[in-house]
């Protein structure tokens, strides 16, 4: 399966106990995203308890902020951030509290630190590169393609597609 998985590195095994905290923190979010803070809440805690990763991190922070908790989702925010700096969710996360207050000298840097991550993530442009060419937009496909492929070379769907979307522009 790994074969079909479009990643940075090879799949690397996990603790049981990291794959149950994903899966309680999955769990989590699942029901926060159907709207049942209350019964999300002890999933995350379970989640929480076995590890500290930016996600399940991330994913409490948007547990606590959905729950009208908005000082505990920025602990939380700033947590996954210190675990890892360039984590996308947290970065934008963590603004929204601040932007709610009106707080924008400490939203924006925030924002401006996410869109820099969003630049450097091979698999945002790529995505970012299928969008365009499904709407039939092959320059910006083409543009979005290449940027994928300067930043992580080796990975072939890059190549392919952009190839693809270079005949669609006429390219032989």
């Amino acid at each position: 399966a790994s074969r079909d998985i479009v990643t940075r590195a090879p799949p690397r095994p996990i603790s049981d106990q990291a794959l149950l905290a994903m899966y309680y923190s999955n769990r989590a979010m699942e029901l926060a995203i159907a709207g049942d803070y209350t019964a999300a809440t002890p999933y995350m805690t379970v989640s929480l308890a076995a590890t500290h990763v930016p996600g399940s991190l991330n994913n409490a922070g948007v547990v606590a902020l959905r729950s009208g908790d908005v000082a505990a989702a920025a602990r939380h925010y700033r947590a996954a951030l210190a675990r890892n700096a360039d984590h996308w969710g947290a970065l934008v996360n963590l603004s929204q509290p601040y932007e709610r207050l009106g707080d924008s000298a400490r939203a924006q840097p925030l924002r401006a630190r996410s869109e820099r991550v969003l630049a450097r993530d091979p698999f945002h442009q790529f995505m970012a590169g299928h969008r365009a060419e499904a709407a039939g937009d092959y320059a910006t496909a083409v543009k979005r393609y290449r940027h994928a492929i300067r930043l992580h070379r080796s990975e072939h769907r890059f190549h392919s597609a952009l190839a693809r979307a270079l005949l669609h522009q006429g390219a032989t």
